[in-house]
């Protein structure tokens, strides 16, 4: 079991399938025993599709043109661990090492490397990328996944 990618098929259900969060997330959570797993898990999917759009601007931004057309559950890998460096107070390390093996979870081993590259430009040119795309549209609002 690995929270991440739990988190990241949580996302691609949502947004991709058009499934409910409601409807996604009790399958998952029923996974996990602990409480603080339970609320993890809820944080990080409730908080990447809060910032959806802002997620997805960013990583649209930090993937080269080969990249671009990543695989969706990969795709929502790196939005759930950017959400993680941008939002929760879990050290840069370990926000990596976690997301990175959620790779190996998701049975995508090829991606282990760009999930890695992505996550690290993100940190070293934060600042940056921030400026760039606050004037995308869409970016500073919530993503409309709980209606």
């Amino acid at each position: 079991m690995n929270i991440r990618a739990d988190a990241a098929a949580i996302v691609t259900q949502v947004v991709v399938q058009k499934k409910s969060l409601d409807d996604a997330l009790p399958d998952y959570l029923k996974k996990y025993d602990e409480a603080r797993d339970k609320a993890l898990l809820q944080e990080l999917s409730y908080g990447t599709l809060r910032w959806h759009h802002k997620l997805d601007a960013i990583t649209k931004s930090l993937l080269t043109k080969t990249s671009k057309k990543t695989d969706v559950l990969v795709h929502s890998l790196i939005l759930v661990g950017l959400y993680q460096l941008l939002y929760l107070r879990i050290p840069h390390h370990a926000t990596l090492f976690e997301t990175v093996a959620a790779t190996h979870t998701i049975k995508k081993l090829w991606a282990k490397g760009l999930v890695n590259a992505v996550l690290r430009n993100f940190i070293r040119g934060q600042e940056k990328i921030l400026a760039q795309i606050e004037n995308t549209p869409n970016t500073n609002e919530f993503a409309g996944y709980f209606n």
